[in-house]
């Protein structure tokens, strides 16, 4: 399984690709810290290697710039076709807002909800 993870933060970057290859989730993970990097890395993905594009994405909601919502925006814009699209979706947050959590669990986009730190009993509730 191929994860790309979206988050400016290193420290939970290094944790959550540390605790995806100790629990054999995954060992191709591919860490970006702001979504005009993550968009620009899944739109390269896409177009030269079409075959390495994730089947997972963790988004962070809360970074500097553009948070986790725009990004979502951006990418609904350029798929076009969410029913024709593979990528699962899954927000990993620290936030405890509820209407964080609300606006994750109905945006169409969006698999789930997940509250930061990511655990080994979350990954294997996702495989």
């Amino acid at each position: 399984m191929k994860v790309l993870i979206i988050d400016d933060d290193e420290v939970n970057n290094f944790l959550c690709k540390k605790i995806m290859e100790l629990c054999d989730f995954s060992n191709e993970v591919h860490t970006c810290e702001s979504v005009q990097e993550g968009m620009d890395y899944l739109k390269n993905i896409k177009a030269e290697h079409p075959d390495q594009y994730p089947d997972l994405l963790f988004l962070d909601i809360n970074m500097p710039v553009s948070n986790g919502w725009d990004f979502l925006d951006i990418y609904n814009k350029w798929i076009q076709d969410p029913t024709k699209d593979s990528l699962k979706i899954f927000m990993l947050s620290s936030s405890v807002y509820e209407e964080d959590i609300n606006r994750a669990e109905e945006h169409p986009l969006v698999t789930k909800y997940i509250t930061k730190p990511l655990s080994e009993d979350v990954l294997m509730q996702l495989k």
